[in-house]
């Protein structure tokens, strides 16, 4: 007797249903170690396609854990490391998207120390404190959940601290802010002055802001994607058609402006929208390379970005190192001042454990995907046994829109 077509159907979805459920009980119990995660990567050239299936479902599994314990890529076959790359690419996409949703957050004193407490904990952004003690709020925060700019707004609206570079600080002033998702705009001027030739012009300065667990790295901007409004007057551009390209501070801020043009009638409060492309890194990934007496050149890579270990040289007094750092999939990344915001943090260790940062870095050589540098280390004629690297990876850029409406002018 021939089964029904619905039960045959029915049963091959209880089956993949019972096997994706296996993959996912043996990703789960299975603890992570360096060994483990060594044994999914060899099956990942097994004979067997489910044996490989379930060692790729096992490493997307725990995800960015598992990469950072990744054997040295140079010694695996090649069909391995182009699954291997498959893997990367899938896991950091997923972090990247993870890592631009606005972290939220759930308030529930009106101590100030304890707020910020629960900001660190829930959102994973770091904040110092003040250098003074911190006051009781007059109200209780609201009970809904909210972004982190979201509290940082409603700390600054019922305090005299504002937040900016990183931290709290006593200040009066409060600057109209504009949040989208994990970045935050403020307008720090939107002064109408006039020039000497009698013309009056709207300065329009933004300060751009991202949650302090991302790294900005520049940020582009053009006069032509903003519109500025006084009353039902448009304003013009009064450099039409320019464009800007800014890095990051070492804060995570960046100030960006235009001046418009503002005609005599122009009455009224202003309206300021655009838009402005921030490049960032959404994520920190630490590389170690374990064994400094390997054939070199030694290969990691991490998502976009692919560093390898060039050459060691120890000397009595230093050890030099040469690295070169690629994002093969994102061009121009390289490209003038670029490169030193990508700079990794390197450091060596020691027979003894302990780790020498680097003294000096140089930029030896420039390629559109990539650059070489050559690190010093002061080590004293000791041999070095690891090299650890800190990378920015996970970058994406990102369209970031802002909206102020019905703001007073503001004057000299």
């Amino acid at each position: 007797m021939t089964a029904h077509p619905t039960f045959r159907f029915v049963f091959r979805v209880l089956a993949v249903g019972l096997i994706v459920w296996a993959l996912e009980g043996t990703c789960q119990a299975e603890e992570l170690t360096r060994e483990t995660v060594a044994r999914w990567v060899a099956d990942l050239g097994s004979d067997s396609r489910a044996v490989r299936a379930r060692a790729e479902a096992a490493l997307v599994e725990h995800g960015t854990e598992a990469l950072d314990l990744l054997p040295n890529e140079s010694t695996l076959d090649p069909a391995v490391r182009e699954t291997l790359e498959r893997i990367v690419r899938t896991v950091e996409d997923a972090e990247t998207q993870k890592a631009l949703i606005p972290r939220e957050v759930r308030l529930h004193s009106r101590n100030l120390a304890e707020i910020l407490g629960a900001l660190e904990q829930q959102t994973g952004n770091s904040i110092p404190r003040p250098g003074q003690p911190l006051p009781e709020l007059a109200q209780l925060p609201p009970d809904e959940p909210l972004t982190f700019w979201q509290a940082i707004d409603w700390i600054e609206s019922h305090s005299e601290l504002r937040y900016g570079g990183h931290q709290l600080q006593p200040a009066k002033q409060r600057s109209p802010a504009s949040s989208q998702g994990p970045f935050r705009l403020l307008l720090l001027d939107h002064t109408v002055r006039e020039t000497a030739a009698g013309q009056k012009l709207l300065s329009a300065k933004l300060r751009v802001e991202c949650e302090p667990r991302l790294r900005p790295l520049f940020l582009v901007a053009g006069v032509d994607t903003w519109q500025a409004q006084i009353g039902d007057q448009e304003l013009e551009a009064f450099t039409p058609g320019a464009s800007r390209e800014l890095p990051a501070g070492r804060n995570g801020e960046t100030d960006i402006g235009y001046d418009f043009i503002v005609p005599e009638q122009a009455t009224g409060k202003l309206t300021l929208t655009g838009e402005l492309s921030l490049t960032l890194s959404a994520r920190t990934t630490s590389v170690t390379f374990s064994d400094l007496k390997a054939r070199l050149p030694l290969v990691r890579r991490r998502g976009q970005a692919s560093l390898s270990l060039l050459s060691i040289k120890p000397t009595d007094e230093e050890t030099v190192v040469r690295l070169a750092l690629a994002f093969p999939e994102s061009r121009g990344l390289f490209e003038s001042y670029r490169s030193s915001l990508l700079t990794p943090d390197l450091a060596l260790e020691m027979p003894d454990g302990t780790r020498i940062a680097a003294s000096e870095t140089a930029q030896v050589q420039e390629d559109p995907d990539g650059n070489i540098l050559e690190t010093r280390f002061l080590t004293r004629g000791a041999i070095p046994t690891r090299l650890h690297a800190l990378i920015p990876t996970a970058i994406s850029t990102q369209q970031v829109r802002f909206e102020y409406r019905d703001v007073p002018q503001q004057t000299p």
